[in-house]
């Protein structure tokens, strides 16, 4: 709901029904038999005179403590809501509830289309619509039963299910999702409890070794352990991916070591302390092709991606793995557990999480299917080349045709276009934050790539913070600096003290040299990586014009990005970047296959083809048409086309071996005029006949080998 809701730009707010199970009839257990309940009357009300004391009730409403009150309220509910129709700004809207999720609801417009979401938990109700909607549905819930007063997320922070919901701060808008509350609750709890203050850290989990036989334990210290892991296992599913490791490891300890598992979740607690007003992000545009252009697929609302990582038998028994399931392009889902039977090696550890990772990504595509109404593209993203090798079939060594069967249902929807899989270079894997202990530079990398953060309004303050605290720093120093040596031990003398350590801090002259050393040092080092940034930046520059055309401005590109100009949607902007070094293109399949075990060296890398200049004069005729420049066939696209272009459709004075796959697009929307430059391999099934979101001409380049 989020995901998609901060991709449109929807807004957000929550309400409840007051006393909704007296609002629903009670329904019957079975429908064989009629069961009818009557109840006692408080005394009181007897012997007040206010009714006989032989009267009695019948249960006529779902009662609250009543088993089946949950079922008889849920059933109502969905009889009252589902086609229920509501006014708007002169418009209608109708409520229509989704099958994949019995507590979802879609809010659809006259003409069938999607303009907000709703959840309902019980009697909870969180919705996600345009801002006019949103106002008007809970108006009109108001009518049908008695409700609290609706929250806005643009009025300030909304609870819904035990987490907070805040409005995105900074230019790319959206939802902050968090739990800063409930973590200040236990954390003042913990310290309350153990009678002192914790202090920080920076990772959630340290590295220790599980003991494999189990040790006589306290039950008051087990008991202990439970009822701390219990209270962040509530986080760490809710908000926080971050702490899944650590939490998973802590409670594998509980019955072979509980003070291990209680030391493992104190650690957590420290690292919450210092991350506590974090959660994760859901923004209105997220990186297309991720933040360092590492993805191989153009993130868009009708995509569900999955990254996959297994630490493989890290105590000497059952590997350890981690799912991340992305939805239009924002962390909704992840998981971090030992699996269920012990890997022969790398390869087989890794392809269990990827089969983990498929169950999961088929659940919500088919989730995300039904809210959009249109089809879902599924990727899964895996590190481990091999276990790539193994799904895609380029690998044949005999070792590994056990783990083939294993693998044969993804390969099965591979050939079906129903999945698509890469390889993922491991520095930019995702999951990696729930396989194993990681430093602080790492969790900190890892939790950029998710989106993880806080209110920005925080960052300029603890700026703030830290310079004043420096500056105290110094200002203590050059007071320090000012005293003398025998004026302090004038001062312990009068005090009459039997023992005096006396500390010599020299003359002023002394420490000030000292400060001004330390600051020369820093200013010449920061100077030096100035200069040196400056050269590489002059260097690169120097290349990047010596492969040009002198009869053409240059394009900006950097990390495998392409420059557009004017302002190009989300979905088609950018390009997909180059195949990782070692990864060859499969023309049959489209997937990237992995060199075998047995290769003795790894394959050169591609070489990027030349970035050539955008077009900006059409080209005159009325016929698409084949010619040479240099090292580049280039097709001249004089007919408005919507797909990029596929020299395997159309009729070539070349063959296809001639090309190295590489392909740059040149692209002038017919409709403003407005240009783009795309850079990819056509080879790949995702890239070679994609659907940009206007018709275009222009020039489409492929390089000769």
């Amino acid at each position: 709901m989020l995901a998609v809701g901060a991709r449109r730009g929807w807004k957000a707010g929550t309400t409840d029904i007051k006393g909704a199970f007296l609002n629903a009839p009670l329904l019957q257990r079975t429908k064989t038999k009629t069961e009818r309940i009557i109840l006692d009357p408080p005394k009181i009300l007897s012997r007040a005179g206010i009714i006989p004391p032989y009267e009695k009730w019948l249960v006529t409403r779902a009662l609250y403590g009543l088993d089946i009150s949950p079922k008889s309220w849920a059933v109502f509910r969905n009889q009252q809501l589902n086609g229920r129709r509501f006014q708007s700004g002169g418009a209608w809207y109708t409520w229509q509830a989704c099958r994949t999720d019995q507590n979802l609801w879609r809010i659809l417009s006259e003409d069938g289309r999607l303009c907000g979401l709703v959840s309902i938990y019980v009697d909870d109700i969180l919705g996600v619509m345009e801002d006019g909607v949103l106002q008007s549905c809970f108006s009109d819930l108001s009518q049908l039963w008695a409700c609290s007063t609706p929250e806005y997320v643009a009025q300030g922070s909304v609870r819904f299910c035990g987490f907070d919901i805040s409005e995105g701060s900074d230019d790319r808008r959206g939802f902050l999702l968090r739990q800063e509350a409930y973590i200040d609750e236990i954390l003042e709890r913990f310290e309350s409890e153990h009678q002192g203050s914790l202090r920080t850290s920076k990772v959630p989990a340290l590295r220790y070794d599980l003991p494999h036989d189990k040790k006589e334990m306290d039950p008051l210290q087990v008991k202990l352990a439970q009822k701390l892991i219990g209270e962040l296992n509530w986080i760490g599913t809710r908000t926080r991916p971050d702490i899944i490791f650590a939490i998973s490891k802590a409670a594998q300890c509980i019955t072979r070591d509980a003070v291990l598992a209680v030391e493992a979740a104190t650690q957590i607690f420290k690292f919450l302390k210092a991350t506590k007003e974090e959660g994760l992000r859901y923004v209105a545009n997220p990186d297309s092709f991720g933040k360092h252009q590492e993805l191989r697929v153009p993130r868009k609302e009708a995509l569900v991606e999955v990254f996959t990582d297994a630490s493989h038998a890290p105590d000497a028994g059952r590997s350890q793995e981690c799912v991340h399931v992305f939805a239009a392009g924002q962390l909704i889902g992840w998981s971090s557990n030992k699996q269920t039977m012990t890997s022969l090696s790398t390869a087989e550890s890794e392809l269990c999480a990827v089969l983990e990772g498929v169950a999961y990504g088929e659940g919500t595509k088919c989730v995300l299917e039904e809210i959009l109404q249109v089809p879902v593209q599924a990727v899964i993203y895996c590190d481990n080349a091999a276990t790539v090798a193994l799904v895609t079939g380029s690998s044949n060594l005999w070792r590994t045709r056990g783990l083939k069967i294993k693998a044969a249902a993804l390969q099965e929807r591979l050939q079906c276009d129903i999945w698509q899989m890469y390889h993922l270079d491991g520095v930019y894997m995702t999951a990696d934050l729930g396989t194993k202990p990681l430093t602080a530079s790492r969790v900190d990398e890892l939790r950029k790539l998710i989106n993880m953060g806080g209110p920005t309004s925080c960052r300029p303050q603890a700026s703030r913070l830290q310079a004043t605290n420096m500056l105290k720093i110094l200002v203590c120093l050059a007071m320090l600096s000012t005293v003398d040596g025998a004026t302090m031990e004038q001062a312990m003398t009068l005090d009459d003290m039997a023992t005096v350590v006396m500390l010599n801090f020299g003359q002023t002259a002394l420490w000030m040299g000292l400060i001004a050393m330390v600051l020369s040092i820093l200013f010449l080092w920061e100077t030096a990586w100035f200069l040196a940034g400056y050269q590489r930046i002059k260097t690169r520059s120097k290349e990047d014009q010596s492969s040009l055309p002198s009869s053409s401005a240059p394009t900006s590109t950097g990390m495998g990005t392409t420059t557009a100009t004017g302002t190009a949607s989300n979905a088609s902007t950018g390009m997909i970047s180059s195949t990782p070094p070692g990864m060859m293109p499969t023309p049959s399949t489209g997937m990237s296959s992995a060199p075998t075990a047995s290769s003795s060296a790894p394959m050169p890398p591609r070489k990027a083809p030349p970035v050539r200049p955008p077009r900006s004069v059409e080209p005159a005729g009325s016929e698409d048409y084949w010619t040479t420049r240099g090292g580049w066939h280039v097709r001249v696209h004089r007919q408005p086309r919507i797909q990029l272009f596929d020299p395997c459709d159309a009729a070539r004075p070349f063959g296809l071996e001639e090309l190295t796959g590489d392909r740059v697009t040149y692209v002038t929307f017919q409709n403003d005029g407005e240009t783009q430059v795309i850079r990819d391999i056509f080879r790949y099934k995702v890239d070679a006949k994609r659907r940009l979101d206007r018709t275009w001409k222009g020039v489409t380049e492929f390089v000769i080998c």
